[in-house]
């Protein structure tokens, strides 16, 4: 059965408690949500229990206990299901793990749709990536507070994870983004200027032929990232300066 504990901490923006946590521990299935800028809630969630995965009509499930204060991952089960399986199987994976956060990719249509994407996939993505964390923290951004909920079957994970609430610092982060201090580095895209003109043109065409009323063309730019928290290519600094340059992907 799974327990509760509520905690309340001394308030920090959940983006720089993530960045303060990332210098110790494994953040990499975690998920960081901010509300839009009218929004009341941000959410931090962390520390996995269990974890679904959908990538090609398979269904991946990773689960995670603790061993002498470190959380191990202990199973992994691989299910080949049919499409009409995917479903029902992601929607009893949420009713039993009620607090449940991750994403759907666009790829998920073909799923629930019944199409296939033509689309490249050169993306080593999930289709879906969902999990149940044992650690939540919930920024209330207007009362600027911090509340915390730890879930856990056994004292020894409730005890792991007030030991990480512990080590948090309050006096350290800066109210602001503080893009002018935050370099973004060199970005590659995937098409050239002259590809992206071509585009432009193929598309102008389409609406002209009356093919199409609206066309969003888009390109992916990519560059490497580091664990270094400090780095300029730290994933947080990079989303961090976004938001300041440019509020709209927060929104």
């Amino acid at each position: 059965m799974i327990k509760q504990l509520k905690q309340k901490i001394s308030y920090i923006p959940l983006y720089q408690l993530y960045k303060q946590l990332s210098s110790e521990y494994d953040l990499s299935n975690s998920v960081l949500l901010e509300a839009s800028n009218d929004g009341n809630f941000h959410y931090l969630a962390c520390f996995p229990s269990i974890i679904l995965r959908l990538k090609e009509n398979t269904l991946y499930f990773d689960s995670f206990f603790m061993d002498k204060k470190k959380i191990l991952l202990s199973n992994q089960k691989k299910i080949f299901v049919s499409e009409d399986e995917i479903i029902s199987s992601i929607r009893s994976f949420i009713e039993r793990n009620p607090y449940t956060f991750g994403y759907f990719s666009y790829s998920f249509a073909e799923y629930t749709q019944k199409i296939r994407l033509k689309a490249k996939k050169d993306l080593d993505n999930n289709d879906v990536f969902l999990f149940s964390p044992r650690l939540l923290f919930i920024e209330d951004v207007r009362q600027k507070s911090v509340n915390v909920i730890i879930f856990f079957e056994e004292n020894k994970e409730k005890d792991y994870m007030l030991s990480v609430l512990k080590k948090i610092s309050a006096e350290s982060f800066s109210d602001s983004y503080s893009p002018e201090n935050i370099d973004v580095g060199s970005f590659n895209s995937l098409v050239s200027y002259q590809q992206y003109l071509a585009m432009i043109k193929k598309a102008k065409k389409f609406v002209y032929d009356g093919d199409s009323y609206q066309i969003k063309l888009s390109q992916r730019f990519h560059t490497k990232i580091t664990k270094d928290t400090g780095s300029r290519y730290f994933p947080i600094n990079l989303y961090t300066k976004i938001c300041a340059i440019n509020p709209s992907p927060c929104n």
